[in-house]
């Protein structure tokens, strides 16, 4: 009756495992079905004391083969879990060397973009600089005085060099 009660535990146990482990609670379920049987065989052949003593050492080799098993999931469920935190740690981690990158990438845009358009400011500010230099230039007496120049040898079939 203590075997049952060892074999409950177990099983017990064994139902609080992992989902990944159903496997091994098919295979406790079966041992299980197998201590039954020969608890029910003990009892039937109660004045074979010999062949009832290995059957007993024989449930609880099983028992013991079950418990080590069990004790194997749980150390293996306990390795998965640890690994699975420290995966979910590197993720975490991960996702944030993303933000962090992807909040400089922005900023690098940004700051990209604010110079070109401080560069675009400034070539049309010098734009505008030059054309009220050039609109200056061209009502000087200078400018004047080198068109009627231009004119003249046009007129009298020089080669002109500038139009």
């Amino acid at each position: 009756s203590a075997t049952v009660t060892d074999l409950q535990q177990t099983k017990s146990q064994l139902t609080q495992a992992h989902s990944d482990l159903q496997h091994t609670q098919s295979q406790l379920t079966q041992a299980h079905s197998d201590l039954q049987h020969t608890q029910s065989q003990l009892t039937q052949a109660h004045s074979e004391v010999k062949d009832t003593q290995s059957q007993l050492v024989q449930a609880y080799s099983e028992i013991q083969h079950t418990q080590s098993q069990l004790t194997q999931v749980h150390s293996d469920l306990q390795h998965n879990q640890s690994q699975l935190t420290q995966i979910h740690s590197q993720l975490q981690h991960t996702q944030s060397q993303l933000a962090q990158s992807q909040e400089k990438i922005q900023d690098f845009q940004q700051n990209q973009l604010q110079q070109i358009h401080n560069q675009l400011n400034e070539a049309e500010a010098k734009l505008k600089v030059i054309n009220v230099e050039i609109a200056a230039m061209k009502t000087s007496k200078f400018w004047k005085l080198r068109s009627l120049w231009f004119k003249f040898k046009g007129f009298v079939g020089l080669p002109t060099d500038n139009q």
